[in-house]
């Protein structure tokens, strides 16, 4: 059974969005005018419900319009006027129930009702023509714009980050640097390119250009514009400090540790078989 390496890169962004978070959104994007709309089809569609500025107006309205009594019906006796306090109660008591109903609604449960219940196809106008607000998000970042981002907060000079744009932007899907010539058009294959010519397209000298290349494989994702496994391993096992047994089994032995072939390594680097088995365990933990 052969063992098995692979480099993967995987950035993901994800929203949740709850019927309370949303019906938050659109209430928030509501002027005034189209708000108070909004709390008028909420008390036409609802009749437990009151407006309780509305109310008080009626009640001075309606308290207006009422004649004043007489004189002569504040000297009526008790008996005589309890046919007006009989009609006055009814309408406290239904009152207060109303009262007692809009208090013990649940309102996060009514709300989340309401989202339920709107038909998919419903007629949209005003705000609700809107793009939904998962459009709006801006869009998730990939490899290529993580790395610029980091190479923004890096202190190069203007050639040096001319060089590192080259090299990020021949990064293949994976993460590898990608050196490939490709072919002209008449299908003749073009030779590959080299570090060095890189360095030249940007007026960089060499020995710069692998110094900021190694810059570059050091950043989040490590090992990222290497230009195989062995070099991205390495890279990895530099910056998180492993001892040189495990860079020499990366550097050299690559091809014996897919095979399992530890007893190859242990004649090479003239150590114990258990140490190996140790260091192929450490060097698996590598991405």
């Amino acid at each position: 059974m052969g063992m098995e390496m692979k480099l993967q890169f995987k950035l993901a962004q994800q929203l949740v969005m709850t019927p309370q978070l949303v019906q938050a959104i659109r209430l928030l994007q509501l002027s005034r005018m189209e708000l108070v709309d909004e709390v008028r089809k909420e008390l036409d569609g609802n009749p437990v419900l009151a407006d309780e500025i509305a109310e008080p107006r009626g009640r001075q309205e309606t308290n207006a319009t009422t004649p004043a009594a007489s004189p002569k019906d504040r000297d009526l006796a008790p008996e005589e006027r309890i046919g007006v306090t009989d009609q006055e109660r009814p309408l406290d008591a239904a009152q207060r129930e109303v009262e007692k109903q809009v208090k013990e609604v649940d309102w996060e449960q009514f709300l989340e009702n309401r989202q339920l219940q709107t038909p998919v196809g419903a007629p949209r106008s005003g705000f609700e023509e809107l793009p939904p607000i998962e459009q709006s998000l801006t869009k998730p970042n990939t490899l290529r714009d993580h790395l610029l981002w980091q190479l923004g907060l890096s202190d190069l000079v203007d050639n040096e980050k001319q060089f590192a744009l080259l090299v990020i932007g021949n990064l293949d899907e994976r993460g590898y640097l990608d050196l490939d010539g490709g072919e002209d058009q008449e299908g003749n294959k073009r030779p590959d390119l080299t570090i060095e010519d890189l360095a030249r397209e940007t007026e960089l000298d060499p020995e710069d250009a692998d110094e900021v290349l190694k810059l570059i494989q050091r950043f989040d994702p490590l090992g990222v514009a290497s230009r195989d496994l062995r070099e991205c391993l390495l890279v990895q096992a530099e910056v998180l400090g492993y001892d040189d047994i495990e860079k020499s089994i990366i550097k050299d032995h690559l091809h014996n540790v897919e095979r399992r072939n530890f007893q190859a390594i242990c004649k090479a680097l003239k150590v114990e078989l258990e140490e190996i088995y140790e260091a192929v365990q450490e060097i698996q933990k590598l991405e």
